[in-house]
C-alpha cells in the first residue's frame, strides 16, 4: 500500500498594509480604539482576599462500583459534579448528626 503525501499548504500573496490592517482589526479580540462607555455606577461586591479563601483538600477514596455508579446517576440528574454531590452529601450528614446531639 502506497502512502499518499498531502501537499504543502499555498502560501498567501504578500496582503498589503491596508488589507492586513483592516483583517486585524476586524478580529474579535481586537481592542476598541475608544475606551467604552462607562458602566452605570454599580457597586460591585468586594474581593474575598486569597489568604481567606478556603482551599479544598483533595480526597482519595476507595468505593463500590455499584454504590458510584447509582451516586454519579443521582449527581447527573441533579445537575451536580461527584465533588459538589459529594460535599453535599458530607455537609448533609454532619447538619443532621449535629442536630441529633442537641
Amino acid at each position: 500500500m502506497e502512502r499518499k503525501i498531502p501537499p504543502k499548504p499555498v502560501r498567501p500573496q504578500q496582503l498589503s498594509d491596508e488589507v492586513a490592517e483592516r483583517f486585524i482589526s476586524g478580529a474579535p479580540d481586537q481592542k476598541p480604539t475608544a475606551p467604552p462607555a462607562p458602566a452605570p455606577a454599580a457597586q460591585p461586591e468586594p474581593a474575598v482576599p486569597r489568604t481567606l479563601r478556603k482551599r479544598k483538600e483533595p480526597v482519595t477514596m476507595t468505593l463500590d462500583p455499584a454504590i458510584l455508579a447509582e451516586f454519579d446517576e443521582l449527581a447527573a440528574g441533579m445537575g451536580l459534579s461527584r465533588a459538589a454531590a459529594t460535599g453535599m452529601a458530607m455537609r448533609r450528614m454532619i447538619d443532621e448528626e449535629k442536630a441529633k446531639r442537641r
